[in-house]
């Protein structure tokens, strides 16, 4: 089936904006919680390259340092998004001669022809932090509090992050260097009216894979080591079936919270990592697809209930379920979703958070409604269809697709993503109870000697036995309504 231009759709979610539920919310004044950031400041060191230029031989090679993963991608996105804003370095490093030659390798390409040099101020010298920001201040006329840096510095002697964010800056911390979830934790906070203050790196629900960094045993504490996350602290009386003995390096898994006292990050759970978890006796193979962060969270929440691509991957999965894996990455959007959510009147921490699971984990089963073209822009950025698509129009694919209804699964599943829909292997018992799956025939039935059954197969198998499936849960079968967009008839 080709995809159809659905006027029917088109006017069901401009009704939809005539709902109760999603009338424009009258947010606080909040000064600048509408704007960007004017200008954007970048540690260098262990914040932007690694390694640290003083950790360098006397006559480095070639591509000795090395752009974290995610510097381009955020780079790109600030240029992209926020194009009247500006980018600027303060470094201390004391090789500011070298630091000074890498720089201009940081350019933008159109084809193979430099553009633009990114960096529009830039302050290397050794010295108080502080100084550096007085002369961006002078430098670009733009205030302090009108400013964002990142560092992975906090504090102490040596320390960037909170004496610079005490002068009004807004800082995100990157203890382990810039990444896309950093950069737009920080966005997210930012258009939430938050300044003048340290924000940390994101800390993900659920259990977290780490390593044990150090344990004072004699004192009853220690800290673990996790990926992106950097140090956290925890204490003896949350460890779960370990006997202390456990040797520095160790694979653990934590739960992290925040300190009654302090506030601060720490871990409220820690047991040793179970390398080999046994494997279920069942599984089944069902399409999947992936999305970044928050959008995954939203979908899996039933907050957003169409789903744009510039292709139609999911026209052939009309009515059928699809499983939603959450990827690495946090999708940068500046922000534009905590606006669309709070029009909609929803609390937006809960609604982009993910219930179950986390990055790299399947989480959630979908059903696939129609697949729309939708080419008139000024279509996309009505009202109803930007609440829906949890988007504004100017950055939506032009097919539109329903998420009919969506349901968190009994158990998240680590998996790796890939683009498109693709094929997932699945343990059965995750597979909550109402979505067409007859489970004491999977158990009964191996059709390849592994444990595996297709999907379809066993589709097609239980018709031929004249097998009903299970009756269906009420509560899942209705589905998420998205706080009252009805979308019926897409």
């Amino acid at each position: 089936m080709k995809p159809c231009r659905c006027r029917t759709f088109i006017t069901l979610l401009l009704l939809a904006t005539n709902l109760p539920s999603v009338l424009p919310l009258a947010l606080p004044a909040t000064p600048h919680s509408t704007q960007p950031p004017k200008l954007f400041v970048f540690d260098l060191d262990n914040t932007l390259w690694t390694p640290e230029l003083y950790q360098l031989p006397p006559d480095p090679p070639p591509n000795a340092v090395k752009l974290f993963d995610d510097v381009s991608d955020i780079l790109t996105a600030i240029m992209d998004r926020f194009p009247e804003s500006k980018i600027a370095i303060a470094s201390r490093t004391k090789s500011g001669d070298l630091a000074r030659q890498l720089l201009p390798t940081f350019v933008p390409l159109k084809g193979n022809k430099v553009e633009k040099t990114i960096f529009d101020f830039v302050e290397i010298r050794t010295g108080d932090k502080t100084v550096h920001f007085k002369n961006l201040a002078n430098q670009s006329a733009i205030d302090l509090s009108e400013m964002v840096f990142f560092d992975d510095a906090l504090s102490g002697r040596y320390g960037n992050c909170v004496p610079v964010s005490k002068m009004g800056v807004t800082v995100g911390y990157c203890p382990k260097g810039m990444n896309m979830d950093i950069f737009e934790n920080l966005m997210t906070r930012w258009f939430m009216g938050e300044r003048g203050c340290v924000i940390h790196p994101p800390h993900e629900e659920g259990i977290l894979r780490g390593s044990m960094l150090r344990y004072f045993k004699d004192k009853n504490y220690g800290f673990v080591d996790i990926p992106k996350v950097g140090e956290i602290f925890f204490h003896s009386s949350v460890f779960i079936g370990l006997d202390r003995s456990f040797r520095a390096g160790a694979a653990v898994d934590v739960e992290i919270g925040k300190d009654s006292k302090s506030g601060k990050p720490c871990c409220t759970s820690v047991k040793l990592a179970d390398e080999q978890p046994p494997t279920p006796e069942v599984k089944i193979k069902m399409p999947c697809f992936s999305m970044n962060m928050p959008f995954a969270a939203l979908v899996a929440n039933g907050v957003k209930i169409v789903e744009s691509r510039n292709n139609t991957m999911f026209e052939k999965y009309e009515g059928k379920n699809v499983l939603l894996h959450v990827g690495k990455r946090t999708y940068p959007d500046g922000g534009e979703h905590v606006w669309i959510l709070k029009e909609r009147l929803l609390d937006v921490e809960n609604a982009r958070s993910l219930k179950v699971g986390r990055k790299g984990h399947v989480v959630a089963i979908c059903e696939i409604g129609k697949t729309v073209l939708v080419e008139d822009e000024k279509q996309r950025c009505t009202e109803g269809m930007e609440r829906a698509v949890v988007a504004r129009g100017k950055v939506m694919g032009k097919y539109l697709t329903q998420i009919k209804r969506v349901e968190y699964l009994n158990k998240p599943q680590w998996a790796a993503g890939r683009y498109g829909v693709y094929e997932q292997v699945i343990n059965l018992d995750s597979i909550p109870v109402g979505w067409d799956i007859v489970q004491e025939l999977f158990a009964s039935y191996d059709t390849d000697g592994n444990g595996t059954i297709d999907l379809d197969e066993f589709k097609s198998m239980a018709a031929k036995l004249n097998i009903a499936p299970q009756k269906k849960n009420p509560d899942v079968e209705k589905g998420k309504e998205s706080n009252n967009i009805n979308i019926e008839g897409f």
